[in-house]
């Protein structure tokens, strides 16, 4: 009988731990990007607790460094050990890993080949990580670990749109030289043209490094606008009509937003993170 008692109670106290994780994960799951700080009365109403039972779990969270109080000391918004967390969590994910599938499957949809480029880690390059070659005879050839000008072609010139200004300022300070017929190689004329990706959310780029190959890119944004990777379809200029140019644009775009939405990143609205230049256009 004592033994069955014990056992008993011990079911009851494993219940009562899950169900205060379950409301501190409810409470943490408030904090968002839409709404970053609570009070304590309106948190408790929004994740449906008693402002007794909320107030508990945000001095625990608090004490651990999950949440901290503004200097108000009213609101409350995450702190420095959950933002240390997502940050583990985003570096354990492989963009790769996460990317291919996606990758796959716009190059089944579009038969062109499909690129993923992201910023050196000096910042002053793109290097292409992953490709999905085109299964038609006349294709680009591309390396993975290839590095290549972030002014030319889309697929760079999509992660150069979103690096900021002084990024671009020492891009255009370095030399834009020809890589093909269309390079853009005057600085007014580069701003002009990133500050139009910007604007409607994708490059397109003509002959800028090859004679012959054109190509859509489209940047993966990260948390607070910071470019992660770009996601690039190219080809012959032949083969990208005005009709498929439309269809390819809307493909690398839905491909861009579910790459972001797999690294924890929240959607847009508008569905919207040797070099061989052959890879690109």
């Amino acid at each position: 009988m004592v033994s069955h008692s014990r056992t008993l109670f011990r079911d009851v106290g494993r219940q009562a731990s899950i169900k205060i994780l379950d409301k501190a994960f409810r409470v943490l799951s408030a904090f968002t990007t839409e709404t970053p700080a609570w009070t304590l009365s309106a948190l408790a109403e929004a994740v449906e607790l008693p402002k007794s039972t909320a107030h508990r779990i945000l001095t625990v969270l608090e004490a651990n460094r999950y949440v901290t109080r503004e200097a108000d000391r009213v609101r409350y918004r995450l702190g420095p050990a959950a933002l240390e967390l997502g940050r583990r969590a985003q570096a354990s994910t492989d963009l790769r890993q996460v990317a291919l599938p996606v990758l796959r499957d716009i190059a089944e949809r579009c038969g062109e080949t499909v690129l993923l480029l992201v910023p050196s880690r000096t910042r002053d390059e793109a290097v292409c990580i992953e490709r999905v070659e085109s299964r038609m005879d006349l294709r680009l050839i591309s390396e993975i670990g290839a590095h290549v000008p972030l002014y030319a072609g889309a697929s760079a010139k999509a992660l150069l749109a979103h690096m900021g200004h002084g990024a671009i300022e020492r891009v255009i300070a370095g030399g834009l030289r020809r890589l093909g017929p269309g390079t853009i190689t005057t600085g007014p004329a580069l701003r002009r043209d990133l500050a139009i990706i910007r604007r409607r959310g994708w490059a397109f780029s003509v002959e800028e490094t090859n004679e012959g190959a054109t190509g859509i890119g489209v940047p993966v944004l990260g948390p607070g606008g910071d470019v992660v990777a770009s996601v690039a379809i190219a080809g012959p200029l032949a083969r990208f009509t005005r009709e498929r140019r439309a269809r390819f644009i809307a493909l690398a775009r839905r491909g861009a937003a579910r790459i972001a939405d797999m690294l924890g990143v929240p959607a847009r609205a508008d569905g919207a993170p040797t070099a061989m230049r052959g890879g690109r256009s």
